[in-house]
């Protein structure tokens, strides 16, 4: 909801987008074998143009014919999505070592015992 709502579009549209493009991830994952900061970095990208596309598409079809976003911002689609790749894979080595510590049982993650 805050997505779209920062976003001007339809209610309900980025957030459904975001959740699609989340559960395709979490399929393309296991299904692609993607490794390391670059594979990381892919996933990234991919999820961040799909979501774009997405939203472009479904705006497009939803809108009245003269309000429609024209398909050439696709090409900023495009970019935003190489940009958010670019950013990717440098983070992957730090949310990685956050993963593994926030796995850690509750009493040896956080001080004091706290869940």
């Amino acid at each position: 909801w805050i997505l779209d709502a920062l976003a001007g579009g339809p209610v309900g549209l980025l957030a459904s987008l975001a959740v699609a493009v989340f559960l395709l991830a979490r399929r393309a994952r296991g299904a692609l074998a993607l490794q390391g900061a670059p594979g990381f970095a892919a996933q990234a990208a991919a999820g961040t143009f799909l979501l774009g596309l997405g939203a472009v598409l479904l705006t497009r079809a939803a809108a009245a014919p003269g309000s429609a976003p024209p398909l050439a911002i696709l090409r900023r689609v495009a970019l935003e999505a190489a940009l958010t790749g670019l950013a990717a894979a440098p983070l992957h080595a730090p949310l990685r070592w956050l993963g593994r510590r926030l796995e850690r049982e509750p009493e040896a993650a956080w001080p004091g015992g706290l869940s």
